[in-house]
């Protein structure tokens, strides 16, 4: 801009839009304009007048430019969900939707859709150009967990929020089903042992347990687990026997399922004399074709008795647990007692006594590696005639 003459004032008069030619939008005192943020990827005519203060006037060329493309905008984050988040007592039939779109006129928006129990929850479907989504029918009182995420043509995304909301409860409850239990089925007295449950509720409620330990024994209501997941619960006997183990199941409605299908554990002790038991009267004579006769009172009375020509042999067997044994026998006439050691369990537990005709009393102790008396065995009253010795007497 300017002018020749000096001291002269110049104005301008500005010509401007997106028709040819274009108006007059403005008078102005210096050679700039500013027409505002114009539209994106338009084509603007424009034209500069100049005045002086003496009237004269030069109008400028006509000139035109085109603004550059608009720059893509992401979607618009996925917002008003439904069901609401946080919302509970939802239908189990019920859709999951949302609204969607983008700010740029013209761009497509697909959606992907994660849904699930866990959060965050797994991708269910990608691509979809609907705001709605079908789960098909959901588990009853069930807390579900999703988040839309957004996409346009251009590759530009918005991420949702996770969304949550607990279904309703079932009209008509059900109990769980049958227990499962699985464990070992042999043990020794006196050791923990694991027996794991599970049992599935048809409703998806989760499950308490109670155990029934076949010795009178039961365990309190464990729980409250998610259906079917499987749990462990230790136990010990006292005694030796075979125990019928049963669990039980029950809803958060107080529900409870049928006895599970008993499951059998024999117990066996640490130690237990095995070649001699009470109620038995033993023949070691190479003379006899049978070796013992059983006898009911000698049973009741605790009583075995034993006919040898030999020494008073000891057999035992140990549980897992038995480090060391010892072997006691006293006369229950004169008291005379005699002890015998076996340190070394590994080889079998074996034991000789060289005593004379009399009564006894026989007990075995089992002992851990710290020594602490964890089991024992015994027969109260054990009548030993050795025929050899009476033979002896006899001659002399």
């Amino acid at each position: 801009g300017g002018d020749p003459d000096p001291g002269d004032v110049v104005t301008y008069d500005v010509y401007f839009g997106t028709t040819f030619p274009p108006p007059l939008v403005a008078t102005v005192y210096e050679p700039t304009y500013d027409p505002g943020t114009m539209e994106y990827n338009t084509a603007y005519v424009w034209q500069i007048v100049a005045h002086d203060n003496h009237g004269a006037s030069t109008p400028g060329n006509i000139w035109a430019f085109i603004t550059e493309e608009q720059p893509n905008s992401p979607p618009y984050q996925p917002s008003d969900p439904d069901p609401a988040n946080g919302a509970v007592g939802v239908d189990v039939d019920a859709d999951l939707s949302w609204s969607g779109g983008d700010p740029d006129p013209g761009d497509v928006v697909t959606y992907d859709v994660y849904f699930g129990t866990s959060t965050p929850p797994p991708l269910v479907v990608n691509n979809q150009s609907s705001t709605v989504y079908d789960p098909g029918t959901m588990s009853y009182m069930t807390t579900y967990y999703w988040r839309i995420v957004a996409w346009d043509n251009h590759g530009a995304k918005s991420i949702g929020q996770i969304w949550s909301f607990t279904t309703e409860e079932s009209s008509q409850n059900n109990p769980p089903n049958k227990p499962d239990i699985n464990g070992p089925t042999s043990g020794y007295v006196g050791i923990n042992y694991t027996f794991s449950a599970a049992a599935i509720d048809p409703d998806g409620d989760q499950v308490y347990y109670l155990f029934d330990w076949g010795d009178g024994n039961t365990s309190d209501w464990l729980g409250p687990f998610l259906s079917g997941e499987s749990i462990n619960m230790n136990h010990s006997w006292l005694r030796k026997g075979i125990y019928n183990i049963r669990v039980k199941a029950k809803d958060t409605h107080g529900n409870e399922s049928m006895w599970s299908d008993p499951f059998q554990i024999s117990i066996s002790k640490n130690i237990e004399i095995t070649n001699i038991k009470t109620g038995y009267v033993y023949f070691f004579i190479p003379a006899f074709n049978r070796s013992y006769a059983y006898i009911n009172i000698f049973d009741r009375l605790g009583v075995s008795v034993i006919f040898t020509i030999d020494l008073l042999h000891i057999n035992v067997t140990v549980g897992e647990m038995v480090s060391s044994v010892k072997f006691v026998i006293k006369s229950i006439i004169f008291e005379d007692e005699l002890v015998s050691y076996d340190n070394d369990t590994t080889d079998g537990c074996l034991c000789d006594f060289n005593i004379t005709t009399g009564l006894y009393g026989l007990t075995v102790y089992a002992y851990d590696e710290e020594q602490n008396e964890i089991d024992s065995d015994m027969i109260p009253y054990l009548l030993f005639i050795n025929l050899s010795t009476i033979r002896q007497m006899r001659g002399k």
